[in-house]
Formats: C-alpha cells, sequence, structure tokens
C-alpha cells in the first residue's frame, strides 16, 4: 500500500547579531582642503551590517591613532541605526597649520556593543591643508629657542622661512 511519512520541522530563527562598521571612504571633509586654522565640517557614516537595530553607537574623532598617542577631538553618538542601514553623524574642528593630518575615527571604543566583528571599528583619513594657503602661512615666518638636552649646555635654535614670488 501507501506509506505515509509526517515530518514536523521546528524552525528557530538564528539570534539577530550587530556589527557596526566605518572605512575611510566613510570620512567626509568639507571643504575638501581647508585653510589653516579654518573650522572644517567632518561628516561620518557609520554602517549597521548586523541584522538587528542599534542606537547610541560612541562615535569618537582624533587627530592621529589613539593606539600610537593621537590626540582626542571629539565624541558624538548615532540616532538609530537600522539593521544594514547607515546614518551620518557631524563634528566641526578647526584645522590646524600641519601641512598633513590624519583624523581618526573609532567606533564603540569603550567596546560595549557586543560585535561579529570588532575590527571594522577604526578608519583614518589624510587631510591636507590648502597648499597656497598653507604657503602664505609659512611665508616670512621665524622662530628662536633652543634644544636642551640632559647633561649638556643649551643649544641655540634660531631658523626662519622667507619665501619669494618667483
Amino acid at each position: 500500500g501507501n506509506n505515509l511519512v509526517i515530518f514536523t520541522a521546528i524552525v528557530e530563527s538564528a539570534e539577530e547579531y550587530t556589527d557596526v562598521e566605518v572605512t575611510s571612504r566613510d570620512i567626509m571633509v568639507t571643504p575638501a582642503y581647508p585653510k589653516p586654522h579654518q573650522n572644517i565640517t567632518v561628516q561620518v557614516r557609520v554602517h549597521n551590517i548586523g541584522d538587528a537595530d542599534i542606537s547610541d553607537v560612541p562615535v569618537s574623532l582624533y587627530l592621529g591613532d589613539p593606539a600610537v598617542g593621537g590626540m582626542f577631538l571629539n565624541q558624538t553618538t548615532t540616532p538609530t541605526i537600522p539593521a544594514f542601514g547607515d546614518r551620518v553623524v557631524e563634528f566641526t574642528w578647526n584645522m590646524t597649520d600641519h601641512y598633513f593630518n590624519v583624523l581618526h575615527v573609532a567606533l564603540d571604543a569603550p567596546g560595549d556593543i557586543q560585535e561579529d566583528n570588532e575590527y571594522n571599528n577604526n578608519a583614518s583619513r589624510l587631510v591636507k591643508v590648502n597648499t597656497e594657503a598653507w604657503l602664505t602661512t609659512a611665508r616670512n615666518h621665524s622662530h628662536q629657542g633652543s634644544i636642551d638636552h640632559p647633561g649638556l649646555s643649551s643649544i641655540p635654535l634660531n631658523w626662519s622661512i622667507n619665501l619669494e614670488d618667483t
């Protein structure tokens, strides 16, 4: 005859997970080539590549990598980021007079968020000062001081930059 087999399957949904991510492409600076000491806008796009919504993600901004002595600039938190979505947070920062500046972003620096991957929480972006503005600032600049070394007498230090238009 006819054999009838009945299977009962119980499917349990997998546990939801969270994972926030930032890359160097997610750090946007306006204007792109700021003048020394100009206020700039730093926008950071924070991705949620997990399948659960997440909110209040700490986003920290540093000048340089904090793992090697980078200077803390500011911190904010994200609004709710839906699963597989993203949100942008914004900082204002006063550009230095250094030609090269590395802005570093760290997500969840305290490590409070349980994530699948902690290695995608940091990114850096090089920001260069407007060359013409930097040269104008550096033009005809001088410094007097000294280098002090333990056990040696003080060594006088005088330098100047004098740029002329050609």
